[in-house]
């Protein structure tokens, strides 16, 4: 009996045993079991740490672009000069030179002449060319006309003069149109130029001053298509007919001959108006020069 109880008590000891064990085998498993999202993964520590690693090279980055930017703006602001353009530029300093403004300078007026006829020969702006001579003036005007006449915007007959070689337009017209003659005085330092329409007549005076034309005085006789009248001024100031036909003897029929830049030749006239009616008296006309013989005569 004895012996049977002894095996009950190993019995109930063994299975006590037992269970005390699986309860502290339960409760040490519950304590370890935390949460995995309170817990981050090995895998997770390592990729963290990697960004981390590769977060600084790209900050050093941003911090060398700014001298890379710099250095390329140098670059861009300090072009190298090339040969060619070197010679281009010993090129421009020849004597004749041409400017911006289109205006050139040359070594003398014959030179500055033989380019602007060869020019105009060129391009088919004229085709007949002449040398005339200006009392009180120590160069020559040049004049050129198209003998075809067309009414170009830009004229069709040209007066230039190149004192020291400096080449200026002096005045162009479309003669022909609206009354536009230019017309050089033989006795005196005078360029004419007529113009007008529907009646009106207009007549500006010019004197020649280095390259420049100078204006001295200005008549018009204004015609009143309505009223059939006609009102006369000099400059701004209206006068009378009697006062207009003194002034226009004095400024303009005293100072003839004039030669005619015109595009069927240079016509020598008188100019002169009597009780406010105009009249040309036509005393000759000479030839222009082929642009062949102006240039045999402007190469001398």
């Amino acid at each position: 009996m004895m012996k049977r109880n002894k095996i009950i008590t190993s019995l109930m000891a063994a299975l006590l045993i037992s269970s005390m064990l699986t309860a502290c085998g339960g409760q040490s498993e519950q304590t370890t079991d935390v949460p995995e999202e309170d817990v981050p993964a090995a895998s997770e520590v390592q990729e963290t740490e990697e960004e981390t690693e590769i977060e600084e090279p790209e900050t050093e980055t941003l911090e060398e672009e700014p001298e890379a930017a710099e250095e390329e703006t140098t670059e861009e602001t300090e072009p190298e000069v090339t040969e060619e353009e070197t010679e281009v530029s010993s090129e421009e300093t020849t004597d004749d030179v041409v400017d911006e403004s289109g205006s050139t300078d040359f070594s003398d007026y014959k030179s500055a002449y033989l380019s602007k006829v060869t020019e105009y020969n060129d391009n088919g702006t004229a085709d007949n060319f002449a040398l005339i001579e200006i009392n009180g003036v120590e160069t020559p005007i040049l004049a050129a006309a198209n003998s075809e006449g067309p009414l170009e915007e830009e004229g069709n007959a040209h007066i230039f003069i190149a004192p020291d070689g400096n080449l200026s337009e002096l005045l162009s017209v479309s003669q022909g149109y609206d009354g536009n003659h230019i017309y050089i005085s033989d006795a005196e330092n005078t360029v004419l130029w007529t113009s007008g329409m529907s009646g009106t007549e207009i007549f500006m005076v010019y004197t020649i001053n280095g390259s420049e034309l100078e204006i001295t005085d200005e008549l018009y006789a204004v015609y009143d298509i309505e009223n059939e009248t006609y009102t006369y001024r000099l400059g701004e100031t209206e006068i009378s007919l009697a006062e207009y036909q003194d002034k226009f003897a004095e400024i303009i029929t005293s100072k003839g001959p004039y030669t005619g830049v015109d595009v069927d030749g240079l016509n020598k006239v008188n100019i002169s108006n009597t009780d406010g009616f105009l009249n040309y008296e036509p005393l000759s006309t000479d030839k222009y020069l082929s642009f062949d013989e102006i240039k045999a005569q402007l190469e001398k």
